[in-house]
């Protein structure tokens, strides 16, 4: 009798097992609620992540495109890429220098 009662709670546990999400379901499922904005203030700063990332991103494309373009005028047309760059120089001065204020000045307002 007691082999046929350990064998019965054995297949028990592997019916009641099977049902039951894995462990790296369950984990999963966990992580993806502790992930979502739960109060107002998450959710706030959720999106002044999400503005943040699309300043930068804006702002590194521009810069970029300015930059490779002045590279690219510089070996084709020598003499004309002074002045090509003094046009883009201040561009990309005041978009990096805009960026990096706006990112700091985000810091030091939120903490009032």
């Amino acid at each position: 009798m007691a082999g046929s009662s350990t064998g019965t709670s054995q297949s028990d546990y592997r019916q009641s097992s099977a049902s039951q999400p894995s462990e790296s379901q369950a984990w999963k499922k966990a992580m993806e609620q502790a992930s979502k904005p739960r109060t107002p203030a998450q959710i706030k700063a959720a999106g002044d992540i999400s503005v943040k990332i699309g300043v930068l991103w804006l702002v590194g494309i521009t810069c970029g495109i300015l930059a490779i373009f002045g590279g690219v005028s510089f070996f084709l047309i020598p003499d004309q890429s002074k002045d090509m760059w003094v046009i883009f120089a201040p561009i990309i001065t005041a978009g990096l220098t805009g960026t990096l204020a706006y990112l700091t000045g985000e810091k030091s307002g939120s903490s009032k």
